[in-house]
């Protein structure tokens, strides 16, 4: 069984006595890559360091998390665009919204922040990790102004609903409108299709724009994101008792619209809380997915890791393989 913890932060300082041990033993707990997400420029050389590691297991994603957004100027960008040539950077982001109480940086200001950094990443064809985090559980404030600048982004013209072709499966009227080509097996036992950059069907030629990192919104935000071609990243909190009404929002969703992510150090499973977590608890999440579906694990496994190679295009020519260095 094979997984890829699409979001985690291995730079973390709660790492820095046994990193190499923490990545062993994701390797060891059937993880085929980890994507090391830098969530502020002060964090962007660590993360970039930490993707050149000798496994060629790692990627990276280049962020500015909505708390420094105060910090923006016109020159992060030229400097963001240059960390994305690395030939490891997969994405942009965390990048967002934060409305909590613990964010001092005034809305208006974040919105203006998030819409440049996104607009950047469309630009430099990079999938967007999206950061949206509310005032409080009953609010979407957050998610109404980040899905209104989204709209302007990816116009609905250009948005279009999640549907996966299956091996054998018409991809519709148009230009591709040939069957689509059978699974092919890597020697890292990923699964996918002939070209993961045609993410929807018919006639999608375009990128991913990107994932809802730690999604937690309603059904119909999830819905909503999904149709605009939107990943949903699922962590930990499906493995908490209390976390019904988010079980019930991603059993309303479909499978190959999810993605699985640690957020480590951060939100650890259910039987890790009060502790550290890190990519080798990612097992726990896939298993909650699966038990509240109904499904084998193996099925979450297949499909969440199909979805990250298509999220990050890892397969595309111009990213490096897997198994060697960066």
């Amino acid at each position: 069984m094979s997984l890829i913890d699409t979001h985690c932060h291995l730079s973390d300082p709660a790492f820095d006595g046994d990193r190499e041990a923490v990545l062993e033993r994701a390797w060891a707990a059937g993880l085929s890559a980890v994507v090391e997400v830098a969530d502020t420029e002060e964090n962007w050389a660590k993360a970039r360091n930490l993707a050149e590691h000798p496994s060629g297991r790692v990627w990276w994603a280049v962020g500015f998390h909505p708390y420094v957004a105060d910090r923006f100027e016109a020159a992060t960008i030229t400097r963001l665009k240059e960390a994305l040539r690395h030939p490891r950077a997969v994405a942009v982001g965390e990048i967002g919204l934060d409305y909590f109480k613990h964010c001092a940086v005034p809305r208006p200001r974040q919105r203006e922040v998030f819409e440049s950094l996104a607009r950047c990443g469309v630009e430099e064809g990079k999938p967007l990790i999206l950061h949206c985090r509310e005032s409080s559980p009953d609010s979407i404030e957050a998610w109404t102004d980040m899905l209104s600048i989204l709209d302007r982004i990816f116009p609905s013209s250009q948005c279009r609903s999640l549907k996966v072709c299956h091996p054998g499966e018409s991809r519709g009227p148009g230009p591709n409108a040939d069957s689509v080509k059978p699974f092919q097996t890597l020697d890292t036992g990923f699964r996918r299709y002939d070209g993961l950059s045609e993410r929807h069907c018919p006639n999608a030629t375009a990128p991913v724009p990107g994932v809802a990192h730690c999604f937690q919104g309603t059904s119909e935000i999830g819905r909503r994101l999904v149709d605009m071609g939107f990943f949903l990243g699922i962590d930990a909190p499906v493995t908490y008792p209390k976390a019904e009404s988010l079980r019930a929002v991603l059993r309303g969703l479909p499978l190959e619209s999810l993605v699985l992510e640690t957020d480590s150090p951060y939100l650890p499973p259910q039987a890790r809380r009060g502790g550290r977590n890190e990519p080798s608890f990612l097992p726990a999440v896939g298993e909650a997915v699966a038990r509240d579906r109904g499904v084998p694990t193996e099925t979450v496994a297949r499909a969440t890791t199909s979805n990250a190679g298509r999220l990050y295009n890892f397969f595309s020519p111009g990213v490096p393989p897997f198994g060697k260095g960066g």
